[in-house]
C-alpha cells in the first residue's frame, strides 16, 4: 500500500468504508466508519499535511471526479491517519 511512485489512480485513494476495512484488516483494531468520516472531515478542514519524497501534499482530499463531497485519504497517509485515530481515541 504504501507506494513511494508519484503517479497514483483514482481508485488509491481511498474513502472511508474502504479505510474502516483496511484499518481493520492491518491493524486488527475495530474502527466504526462514523469515526473515521468525522476524522477524515475535520483533518480536511484542518488542511492536514503530509510529507512525500519531494514536497508536502494534503492527507485528504476531494475528490474532484465525483458530483458531491467525497473524501479521500492520500496512499501514503495511511499511517498518519492511523496515528491521528489513536490520538483521539
Amino acid at each position: 500500500m504504501a507506494n513511494t511512485s508519484s503517479n497514483f489512480t483514482k481508485e488509491d485513494f481511498l474513502n472511508a468504508t474502504d479505510l474502516v476495512k483496511i484499518l481493520n484488516e492491518q491493524y486488527g483494531k475495530e474502527y466504526d466508519l462514523d469515526t473515521v468520516k468525522k476524522t477524515m472531515e475535520s483533518e480536511f478542514r484542518k488542511k492536514t499535511l503530509i510529507k512525500t519524497k519531494h514536497n508536502k501534499t494534503q492527507l485528504i482530499y476531494d475528490a474532484k471526479w465525483n458530483h458531491r463531497k467525497a473524501l479521500r485519504l492520500h496512499p501514503l497517509g495511511l499511517d498518519t491517519f492511523k496515528e491521528i485515530l489513536e490520538k483521539g481515541k
